[in-house]
């Protein structure tokens, strides 16, 4: 018997590893039974098949291309010697090896950042894991989500599955998790795996215009968004110059950045309505003040451009009315600081609260405004507190709005000139009496002791009166 040998170190120690001590060839005569002398005419192992990886010709091994690890196959050249003759062999030798090595990511967690809007599709990054044994790799991402998705089991490439709005999310975070083997119940070969977290950060971007305070917003669509507001109001005295900042309802001029993670600086402006120049706009704070005193009574709207200091593309328009009115010298007062009624705790919604306990004469609560030559002021509103169980008419007449149980019930009642809002107070008291022997009237009688809203009597003054302002008014 003759064993393969040569004096090329390297082969030898390849030979020795894999052959654990064994003879890698025994050739014997099979007439004389003489051993052959073995020598290698080429000591060079030959590498067939490795990246890109092919199987060699008649390679059973080979045939699976997501074996843990690819086969590579040397070819040795072994040359052995007989008395009478010379013979040449091929030596295939097909290294086989193991799955022993995890797949790694470059990081335990990766920070991506993704514009917000983004379309479906679109490519964050590519999370990539590496594994020493070569070996075919496998991504899932857990857990899985409505906004992210990963291009296929094994192209980690990050994509968006739906667009995001900034304002509804800022941060999504999963694991992305890579196997080196196909997942099987139960497992046939030994699997290794890692795990990574990515974090992704929304970010605004600017897609917005200006929205003026206070608004509400409002979505249009899947994604769009807008903000509506009503405009501001103010009002101011005819020929008098108001010094300072005018107040206006419901607030001062102002505007947000509609994105509002980008909080781009606003400049203001009056694009029309300002022909007289009455009114002066600061063009940082928004701010109104005016510049000389108006000599027109009446409504004066003025238009104002909200736009970004940055992106002039990014504007939004709002109005701001002003009521020019005549001065008033005096506030509306009451006639009495203390009114006194009854009504019975068996009335029902808008029944009248009468005058005395008698029940047949309504109580009507009544301001006067010393401007009027008659005192009577038709812009004048009466208005109960929130929440109270009484209600009153434009007339002054004290209605019942849900019912009350026997007891006495004061609440606050205010007289407000809605021209300039200078207003008077009084209270109402009214004892709500335990039953009555007679039905209590309503707004909805038509007698000449219970007035209603829709009468138009001498003693009952209506907005349809003639009324005039004092001369030196």
């Amino acid at each position: 018997m003759c064993l393969v040998s040569c004096s090329n170190s390297k082969l030898q120690a390849v030979l020795a590893t894999l052959t654990l001590g064994r003879p890698v060839a025994a050739v014997r005569d099979r007439e004389e039974g003489l051993p052959w002398s073995v020598a290698m005419s080429n000591c060079n192992l030959v590498p067939v098949g490795q990246s890109p990886w092919k199987p060699a010709p008649s390679c059973p091994a080979c045939s699976n291309p997501y074996s843990p690890t690819p086969p590579i196959v040397h070819q040795v050249r072994i040359q052995c010697t007989h008395p009478s003759q010379t013979s040449v062999v091929q030596v295939a030798i097909i290294v086989q090896g193991i799955n022993d090595n995890s797949p790694v990511f470059g990081q335990e967690q990766y920070l991506l950042s993704l514009p917000e809007l983004s379309p479906q599709g679109t490519v964050v990054d590519i999370v990539e894991a590496t594994d020493l044994d070569g070996d075919v790799l496998f991504y899932h991402i857990d857990p899985e989500n409505e906004f992210f998705a990963i291009k296929s089991v094994n192209f980690p490439d990050v994509v968006v599955r739906k667009a995001i709005d900034y304002d509804v999310v800022k941060r999504v975070s999963f694991k992305l998790i890579v196997v080196d083997t196909r997942s099987t119940s139960p497992p046939t070969v030994p699997s290794h795996s890692a795990t990574a977290t990515i974090n992704i950060d929304i970010l605004d971007v600017d897609n917005r215009p200006p929205w003026f305070q206070p608004c509400t917003e409002v979505t249009v669509g899947s994604n769009s968004k807008v903000c509506l507001g009503s405009g501001y109001t103010g009002r101011v005295n005819l020929t008098e110059k108001t010094e300072g900042i005018l107040p206006l309802e419901p607030g001062p001029v102002f505007a947000i950045d509609g994105d509002k993670g980008k909080n781009e600086l606003i400049t203001y402006r009056i694009l029309s309505g300002n022909e007289a120049k009455i009114f002066h706009l600061d063009e940082n704070t928004g701010n109104i003040m005016m510049l000389k005193a108006a000599d027109v009574s009446g409504p004066v709207v003025l238009t104002v451009l909200a736009v970004q200091l940055v992106n002039s593309d990014q504007y939004a328009t709002t109005s701001v009315t002003f009521d020019v009115v005549i001065k008033s010298q005096h506030p509306p007062q009451f006639n009495k600081q203390q009114y006194e009624g009854f009504v019975s705790s068996e009335a029902g919604p808008n029944s009248l609260v009468m005058q005395d306990d008698s029940l047949n004469r309504p109580l009507r609560v009544q301001a006067e405004d010393a401007d009027f030559l008659d005192g009577v002021n038709p812009a004048v509103r009466y208005e109960f507190q929130d929440g109270s169980d009484f209600t009153v008419t434009n007339e002054g007449f004290v209605l019942l709005r849900t019912a009350v149980s026997p007891g006495t019930v004061s609440v606050q009642i205010q007289a407000v000139d809605t021209t300039n809002g200078e207003f008077a107070e009084a209270t109402v008291s009214v004892l709500v009496l335990p039953g009555a022997t007679t039905a209590m009237p309503t707004t909805a009688m038509e007698t000449t002791d219970i007035p209603t809203t829709a009468m138009a009597t001498t003693d009952i003054p209506t907005t349809r009166h003639a009324n005039h302002r004092h001369a030196n008014c």
